[in-house]
């Protein structure tokens, strides 16, 4: 069995989609923008650089120290959909049918639950509860269990439920791509997936949740119940310079651009953005 010991978070069918143009040569690997998350610091990357892999990152461990490569094996199939749905259906604006929706929602759900933030969330929490387990049989004279297989395994046994879950609910949401001038882009990140609710906890039940991802560096998928209907939306130069904002305060420890070009608006302050949006509201209004 071959085991795949370089696990992406970042997928390179993914990262494809920021390739500055510049390093488009024959015969050269094509780069990525890496920053910092205070971006301080700028690196020319590969796409498929250990900058965005992590070893054995979703494997499942056995008692015995067995390894089980199932989830990296579904990741791969779901990053492959998604590839082809992306050069054939979003980047000629094209609808999707009810598969292909299934597949965009799958690899939404992966998107999330798959970063390094998540598995240190998890991880956290069930380290907590290890913790409780081995005090609460100390202090009644019974065997300190092993939970070292099950804090390791938290992470992957979570992406599994997480994507179960998420994307059975994604069925009842709209799904709109905003498609940035082309004098704009996107940014992502090594938290691509945002939850975002003006009110209450950003879950799933939340009725004004919204989610976004950035799927290529002018297209930027938008899911929630507040527009009642799918498909592509042209976005004004502010929301996609507030959306990479909000990617940059985001982000765990870097964000990703097609160029080593930053807008000074994505470095501003909350207050800044408060009024700005409040200015774009009153002027649209």
């Amino acid at each position: 069995m071959d085991i795949k010991h370089k696990q992406h978070i970042l997928p390179e069918s993914y990262l494809k989609h920021w390739v500055d143009a510049a390093t488009i040569v024959a015969g050269k690997t094509p780069m990525v923008w890496k920053f910092t998350k205070d971006a301080k610091r700028k690196q020319l990357k590969p796409p498929a650089s250990g900058h965005f892999w992590r070893e054995y990152f979703y494997d499942l461990v056995s008692t015995s120290g067995e390894r089980r490569q199932n989830l990296e094996n579904i990741l791969g199939k779901i990053e492959g959909g998604m590839a082809r749905i992306v050069d054939q259906r979003i980047l000629q604006k094209q609808p999707l049918n009810q598969v292909e929706r299934e597949e965009l929602d799958l690899f939404v759900a992966c998107m999330f639950m798959r970063t390094e933030r998540m598995k240190d969330t998890v991880t956290s929490a069930v380290s907590a509860m290890a913790r409780i387990e081995k005090s609460h049989a100390q202090a009644h004279g019974k065997p300190i269990p092993d939970t070292s297989v099950m804090e390791h395994n938290a992470h992957p046994h979570a992406v599994y439920e997480g994507i179960l879950v998420i994307t059975e609910e994604l069925k009842k949401f709209s799904h709109n791509v905003f498609v940035a001038p082309m004098s704009k882009v996107y940014l992502t990140s090594d938290t691509p997936c945002a939850w975002q609710a003006p009110l209450g906890v950003a879950g799933l039940v939340n009725p004004m949740l919204e989610i976004t991802l950035p799927l290529t560096s002018r297209h930027l998928l938008h899911i929630s119940k507040t527009i009642p209907t799918s498909g592509y939306i042209d976005s004004p130069d502010f929301l996609v310079d507030q959306k990479n904002w909000e990617t940059i305060r985001q982000c765990r420890d870097y964000f990703v651009a097609n160029s080593s070009f930053l807008d000074d608006s994505w470095l501003e302050s909350e207050t800044y953005w408060g009024k700005k949006l409040l200015q774009e509201a009153v002027r649209i209004g």
